[in-house]
C-alpha cells in the first residue's frame, strides 16, 4: 500500500503455482470409466493436504493510520529490503506506477568497505577537526569512490531517482540494511582529488556553485554535496509487526497525522551516558552548553532507574542516550549508562513515553565502543520505536566516547536555530546537522541514520 510514493505497508502474499488444467483436461489425460473418480484422485495428488488457498500476511506497518495523508510530502521513490525465501538479499523499489526487483548480493563487499572505512579510520589520532584537513578530505575522498561504486551497483534499482528528490528505505526484515546515504552521484574522484574549493560555500547554500568543475573535471575533487546524506532526506522505517490486541490488529508506532503533526523537541532534554562518556569534558561541558541554547537545563539520569523516573515526572522529548552495548550471558543485547546496563528484554515503555499523548519523544541512539553487529544494534532502534518514540536517531558506526556529546550538541544547536512554529520538517533537520557538522569538522556524523517519518513537523 503507498502513497505520494511512500511505502504505508507491506503484505506477503502466498500462494502454490499448480498446473493450469482444468478438470475437463485432467479427466482426458489421466481420466478412465468413473470421470468423477478419476479428477479427484488426481486433485487430492496435486493437493494433498486438502484444497489450497491464498494466504495474505502483513508483513510490515509503516503507517497505521490513513488520516492525514493529504499533507505529506510526495518522494522520488520507496525501497523495500527483503529477502527471498532463499535468503537472497533483495530490494523492492516503486516509484509511480513502476515496480523494479533487484538482487542486492553483489553489492556486499561495497557495503562491508564503507563500513571498514569508518571503523578502521584513525579517530583516536585527532586530525578530523577541519572539513579541509588532511584526514578529512581523505575520509571523504574514500567514502567518495566507495559510494560512487555503491551507487553503480543498484543504478538499476535508483538510476532514474531524480536529483535531490526525497527516498524511503524499508527494512522489511532485521537484518536488511543498505547505507544509501553514501551513494556518490557525482563522479567518482581520483585517489589525488582535493576538496573542492566551493566545499564549504556549497555546504552553506545548500547547492554547488556555478564556479564549481564541470562534468569534465568532477574527478578532480570531492563534493560534500554528492552524498546523499548531505544532498536529500532519506527517511528509513524499519520493519514493524503489528501485535494481536482484544480488539484485532494494534500498533504502538508514533506517527504524524491530521491532529498532531508537530514535535516539539526542545526544552525537555534528558541525557544519560556510559561511565567512560562521562569522564570527556566534552561530557562535561555538554548540560552548560544545552542550557545556554535552549534556556534549560537537562536532566541527567545516572541509572536507570533515575531516567525511568525522569520519563515519568518530565516527559522529556529529546532522550539522548551515549551508551556502551554489549551482549550477556542470555544473549540479550545490552545498554550500559554509569556502570549499569540494561538488557533489551528489560526496556519497556516507561523508558521512553509515558505522557497523555501518543506524539512520542525524538531518541539519539547514540552507541559508543559497540561491538555488536550492525543487526543487534539496530535491533534497539526497533525496540524504542515500539515504545512510541517518534524519532530514533542511531549509528551505523563505533563513535568515540567524545564524539556523542559533540553529536547531542550538534542537533540540539539546530533544533535552537529554529523560528517558532511548523518551518522545518524533521528531514530537513537531518540534512542540516549534517552539513554543519562537516563545515564543523566533524565528519562522524555521516554514519548517523534517522529512522521515523521524516515529515515529522518541528
Amino acid at each position: 500500500m503507498l502513497h505520494e510514493n511512500r511505502v504505508l505497508q507491506t503484505a506477503l502474499l502466498r500462494a502454490p503455482v499448480l498446473s493450469p488444467k482444468s478438470d475437463w483436461e485432467l479427466y482426458e489425460l489421466y481420466g478412465g470409466g468413473n470421470p468423477e473418480r478419476e479428477v479427484r484422485e488426481k486433485r487430492e495428488e496435486l493437493e494433498p493436504d486438502g484444497p489450497i488457498g491464498i494466504e495474505l500476511t502483513i508483513e510490515s506497518v509503516v503507517r497505521s493510520r490513513l488520516s492525514g495523508l493529504e499533507g505529506r510530502s510526495r518522494f522520488g521513490a520507496a525501497v523495500v529490503l527483503n529477502h527471498s525465501t532463499g535468503g537472497v538479499a533483495r530490494a523492492l523499489k516503486v516509484q509511480g506506477y513502476r515496480a523494479t526487483l533487484s538482487s542486492l548480493d553483489g553489492i556486499k563487499s561495497f557495503v562491508e568497505q564503507i563500513r571498514d572505512t569508518f571503523n578502521g579510520s584513525d579517530w583516536e589520532g585527532g586530525g578530523f577537526d577541519q572539513l579541509d584537513g588532511e584526514k578529512t578530505v581523505t575520509l571523504l575522498r574514500i567514502l567518495a569512490r566507495q559510494g560512487s561504486s555503491l551507487f553503480e551497483g543498484i543504478r538499476d534499482l535508483v538510476g532514474d531517482l531524480p536529483p535531490a528528490q526525497p527516498i524511503q528505505m524499508v527494512a522489511a526484515v532485521p537484518e536488511a540494511r543498505l547505507p544509501v546515504e553514501f551513494c556518490y552521484e557525482k563522479t567518482a574522484p581520483k585517489k589525488t582529488a582535493r576538496l573542492c574549493p566551493n566545499a564549504q560555500a556549497a555546504l552553506r547554500d545548500k547547492r554547488c556553485q556555478a564556479t564549481c568543475p564541470g562534468e569534465g573535471e568532477q574527478d578532480s575533487v570531492v563534493c560534500p554535496l554528492g552524498f546523499w546524506c548531505t544532498s536529500r532526506i532519506i527517511e528509513w522505517q524499519r520493519f514493524q509487526r503489528p501485535t494481536s490486541g482484544s480488539n484485532g490488529w494494534r500498533f504502538a508506532i508514533a506517527e504524524p497525522d491530521s491532529d498532531r503533526a508537530s514535535l516539539k523537541i526542545l526544552p525537555k532534554t534528558l541525557l544519560a551516558a556510559s561511565e567512560k562518556v562521562h569522564t570527556t569534558g566534552r561530557f562535561k561541558d555538554l548540560a552548560k552548553r544545552i542550557e545556554a541554547l535552549t534556556g534549560s537545563p537537562p536532566q541527567i539520569a545516572r541509572s536507570w532507574r533515575e531516567w525511568k523516573d525522569a520519563v515519568k515526572t518530565a516527559s522529556p522529548t529529546l532522550l539522548a542516550l551515549m551508551v556502551h552495548t554489549g551482549v550477556d550471558e542470555e544473549s540479550s543485547v545490552t545498554m550500559e549508562i554509569s556502570g549499569e546496563d540494561l538488557a533489551r528484554p528489560d526496556l519497556k515503555a516507561e523508558h521512553v513515553w509515558t505522557g497523555s499523548d501518543s506524539t512520542g519523544p525524538v531518541v539519539l541512539l547514540l552507541g559508543c565502543e559497540t561491538s555488536l553487529p550492525d543487526v543487534q544494534f539496530q535491533g534497539l532502534v526497533t525496540a524504542l520505536r515500539q515504545k512510541k518514540a517518534a524519532i530514533v536517531v542511531s549509528t551505523t558506526a563505533e563513535l568515540l566516547d567524545e564524539h556523542a556529546p559533540l553529536l547531542v550538541e550538534a542537533f540540539v544547536t539546530e533544533l535552537s536555530r529554529l523560528p517558532d512554529g511548523k518551518s522545518h520538517t524533521f528531514g530537513e533537520v537531518m540534512l542540516a546537522v549534517r552539513r554543519q557538522c562537516l563545515l564543523d569538522g566533524l565528519p562522524i556524523v555521516l554514519c548517523l541514520v534517522a529512522y521515523g517519518d521524516a515529515d515529522w513537523w518541528i
